[in-house]
């Protein structure tokens, strides 16, 4: 039985390491010359995860109690992923770069189709150089703004810790978003930012009762979470975008 536990610990912790982001941010250096255009492109796939977690519990422990609410898991899911739409996040991403840098930049900005469309987060965050596929595709002394999203999740916390012996339970949303800047002449990664409201947070929006939703309607309740990803993405790209530029 020990074995066992063991074999489970490292396998979960592997694939804990494994999912870990580079954080690491590049801050943007203004150079003299002109921007000829900056590029907006959404990058790689947009993916979804319902947990839930048990205060005090052990691994094994956690593992059985995912295992008994895996139907209530998997429905939660199911109301995130037709809750979110991404056309909206990019959408509203699109908005917020191109104010922030209409600001600093007097040029013209083009918004392209997303790139990479099944490439994971960090395959797509992490290296320092951008390849191009088709480098006349960008103009001369361009910028390249990428964005690309780390997993959205809802998270059933068995206790909610909204304040002293509060015991309650509780749903927590959140996700991360990450922001590439590339220099269109070298592929170099100019820029980098990243920001996550994590399972810790205590951000309006993201952690809310779990008997909050139970009396809504299936329609209700899915634009509760729509509403609730777009509020805590505003705040992530607004973060990410101060960490790059």
């Amino acid at each position: 039985m020990l074995n066992i536990m063991r074999i489970i610990f490292f396998i979960s912790f592997a694939y804990l390491l494994s999912a870990c982001t580079n954080t690491t941010s590049v801050k943007f250096q203004e150079t003299n010359k002109n921007i000829s255009r900056i590029y907006l492109i959404p990058t790689g796939k947009l993916e979804f995860d319902s947990l839930y977690t048990y205060d005090g519990a052990g691994l094994l422990d956690i593992l059985v109690i995912r295992a008994l609410r895996s139907e209530s898991i998997e429905n939660e899911l199911n109301t995130l992923r037709r809750a979110v739409s991404r056309k909206e996040l990019d959408r509203i991403n699109f908005d917020i770069i191109k104010q922030k840098l209409s600001l600093i930049h007097n040029t013209k900005f083009e918004e392209l189709e997303v790139s990479l469309p099944e490439s994971d987060f960090n395959e797509w965050f992490n290296p320092k150089k951008k390849i191009f596929s088709i480098i006349k595709k960008y103009e001369k002394d361009s910028l390249l703004i990428e964005f690309g999203y780390e997993e959205i999740y809802i998270q059933q916390k068995q206790r909610c810790s909204l304040g002293l012996f509060d015991l309650s339970r509780c749903n927590k949303m959140g996700g991360g978003i990450g922001i590439r800047v590339v220099d269109s002449n070298t592929g170099n990664i100019v820029g980098r930012g990243f920001y996550r409201n994590n399972l810790y947070d205590n951000m309006d929006g993201a952690k809310f009762p779990s008997n909050y939703t139970v009396n809504m309607s299936d329609k209700e309740k899915t634009k509760f979470y729509s509403d609730t990803v777009v509020k805590f993405m505003r705040q992530n790209i607004k973060k990410a975008l101060d960490k790059a530029l």
